[in-house]
């Protein structure tokens, strides 16, 4: 249990602050500016109603940001990953917590590729200096 406890510690990282979808667009525009590639979509939910003509519903709700991302280095291969942004939904929009990694099932933290770690760690370096120098 240990094992799968370093390897989830290792493929998650978190955000200093809860960040609506648009704070987090600009979290992964400073990423693709220190050399990681993102290649990711993001889903919305629209609701909109017309049954109480007095205060009609028009909104919209951000539901999930996954993606890709890899690391190019002259030094090393390549690392890859496929990310999901955690998100809290207990506020009347969502918020997201930070990024997941995935990971490969029934793999210690060992046994993936060096790179691939190599670039969730680049991707928490870089989020520290984020929320250092951007706080909200």
């Amino acid at each position: 249990m240990i094992k799968l406890e370093e390897l989830t510690q290792r493929s998650t990282i978190k955000f200093d602050i809860p960040l609506n979808d648009d704070q987090v667009e600009k979290f992964l525009n400073y990423l693709s500016k220190n050399s990681i590639e993102l290649n990711y979509d993001i889903s919305y939910k629209i609701v909109k109603s017309k049954c109480d003509s007095k205060n009609p519903i028009d909104s919209r709700y951000c539901q999930d940001i996954s993606g890709s991302m890899s690391n190019f280095s002259k030094e090393r291969p390549m690392g890859m990953g496929t990310f999901s942004c955690k998100i809290e939904s207990k506020y009347e929009d969502n918020y997201f917590l930070g990024i997941s990694f995935q990971t490969i099932p029934g793999y210690s933290l060992k046994e993936h590729r060096s790179e691939d770690i190599a670039l969730w760690d680049k991707v928490r370096s870089l989020t520290q200096e984020y929320f250092s120098k951007y706080k909200e």
